[in-house]
């Protein structure tokens, strides 16, 4: 079995706010992105392709691979919670610093922390391998930074406080093989 894990392209909102559940726009270049990344892809008719259910992923899933996705809420990004849409630097630096300190435990307000979204896409995963259908398919996820880095440690057994270390770019693709039970990340942020 091979797993592409799929981050979407660029997206209109900067750098400096704060989003993770929350839908924002895919960026003006999207077209190009888009045909970037799929001409990267080996796609046929027997693959199976998962989606976020936010738009940004959704709409990259289908424009590349039709309607025959399946959307799974566990492929979400990172919920930062009050922080959703907000400037970096319009959080209370209280809440940063503690958040910062040990983003793995500690959650912003009525957000997630990585223990939480490691619990999520784990469950995917997990659920992935024990499906017959899947034991011999080319699968496509389309995801976000945070949920592919939290399985990508999840996978390696990787320090989740390590996993921000992990370059992600948009449009990236990570590539994990699976045989019975042994598992190579052949490679990530291609």
């Amino acid at each position: 079995m091979e797993v592409y894990l799929i981050r979407h392209t660029r997206v209109v909102t900067s750098s400096n706010i704060c989003y993770g559940i929350s839908d924002v726009e895919l960026a003006s270049s999207y077209e190009n992105d888009r045909q970037i990344l799929a001409d990267k892809l080996k796609f046929t008719e027997t693959s199976l392709v998962y989606s976020s259910p936010l738009k940004r992923c959704e709409q990259l899933a289908k424009d590349i691979f039709g309607d025959k996705i399946q959307v799974d809420k566990r492929l979400q990004e990172y919920n930062f919670g009050d922080w959703e849409l907000k400037k970096w630097d319009e959080i209370p630096k209280t809440e940063m610093d503690f958040w910062g300190k040990d983003f793995v435990h500690h959650r912003p307000p009525n957000g997630e922390n990585m223990e939480d979204v490691v619990e999520r896409v784990s469950g995917f995963w997990d659920e992935l391998l024990e499906n017959q259908s899947t034991k011999n398919s080319s699968i496509f996820v389309v995801s976000h930074s945070g949920a592919i880095r939290a399985l990508i440690c999840y996978l390696l057994e990787i320090p989740l406080k390590n996993a921000f270390q992990m370059g992600l770019d948009f449009g990236s693709i990570t590539k994990v093989s699976v045989y019975e039970k042994y598992l190579t990340m052949d490679y990530i942020n291609r």
